[in-house]
């Protein structure tokens, strides 16, 4: 019987790529840049490249205050998924 290498992926990461998809894209839609929106959340531009690269790393206020400088629906499905 062949074997075969099924790909299981970790229900974090599946969690952290719903979170870059959400906030680049809506990123893009709103015509903002990363540093735009890191200033309009109150955090600093470095922190939020940062936490971009590692979503896990973001706090729960930086998180939702992106969020809410994007407009990111409370009833989004990406941020269900997360919370």
């Amino acid at each position: 019987m062949p074997k075969c290498n099924l790909v299981k992926v970790d229900k974090t990461k599946e969690q952290d790529m719903l979170i870059i998809e959400r906030i680049i894209g809506r990123t893009r839609a709103a015509n903002m840049n990363g540093k735009e929106v890191a200033k309009r959340a109150g955090i600093q531009p470095s922190t939020y490249y940062s936490r971009l690269r590692t979503p896990g790393t973001f706090r729960i206020w930086e998180l939702r205050s992106v969020y809410k400088v994007l407009k990111i629906e409370e009833d989004d499905t990406a941020r269900k998924a997360i919370i």
